[in-house]
This record gives structure tokens, sequence and C-alpha cells, in this order.
């Protein structure tokens, strides 16, 4: 006679499959590009809740239209070892004293040129 009352092996889970390692920052684009496919600016999602996109921007990153590279309020802050692009509306004068809703001092405010411009977008002045 058996020592066990019934053969229970074939109950067992076999153990779980480990999931595939996410490159580092994958999770944040991918939140981005959901965010611009249903019209809001990518940095809805950490400071300024309603920012809309400008009707004349494609839904996707890198696509015709106006984008946050050419628009006046995206100033490069720091400039000591390295500089972050920051959307710096309503003023990108950085000696005044504006209070800047879409401003932390961390990378998710970073505004990356490639982005569709909101609906505050300026073009930039050049000469």
């Amino acid at each position: 006679m058996a020592d066990t009352l019934f053969d229970a092996e074939h109950l067992r889970e076999p153990p779980p499959i480990p999931a595939p390692a996410v490159p580092r920052g994958e999770r944040q684009r991918a939140r981005f590009r959901g965010a611009i496919a249903v019209g809001m600016h990518p940095l809805s999602l950490t400071v300024s809740p309603y920012l809309r996109l400008h009707p004349d921007a494609q839904r996707e990153i890198g696509g015709t239209g106006p984008r946050c590279g050419g628009c006046r309020f995206r100033v490069s802050v720091g400039g000591h070892a390295r500089s972050f692009p920051k959307c710096m509306w309503p003023e990108p004068d950085l000696r005044r004293r504006v209070n800047r809703d879409r401003f932390t001092h961390g990378p998710a405010t970073d505004c990356r040129a490639s982005w569709p411009a909101c609906t505050d977008y300026q073009p930039a002045v050049t000469g």
C-alpha cells in the first residue's frame, strides 16, 4: 500500500513563466503614445490634467504639423552639467517669477521636441 492517499502530482501547477524584461522607459513611452492617441498632450499625464493637443497636430509622436520642438515656450533649463527641455508656458523668460503649471524639477515634465504641440503652441521666433 502507498503512503499517500492518492496521487496528486498531476494537480500541481507548473512554475510561472517569468515576464520578459521591459526596456527602461518603455512603460512611460506607452503612456505618452496612449495620451496622444486620444488627443491629450503628454504633459497632461503629470501636471496639467486638461492639456489638449493643437487642432493641426497629428495624433502620433513625430507626425506632421506643429510640434513642441518648434514652440517658443520650450526652453532649456539647467545649464550646468546638463540642460533639460521644459515647457515654460505662459512666459518663456526664466528671470520672471511666473507660476509654472507645466514645470517640475524631475524628468516627468521634460518636453520632448517630437511631441505634437498643445493648444498653447506659438511658433518660435528665429533670428
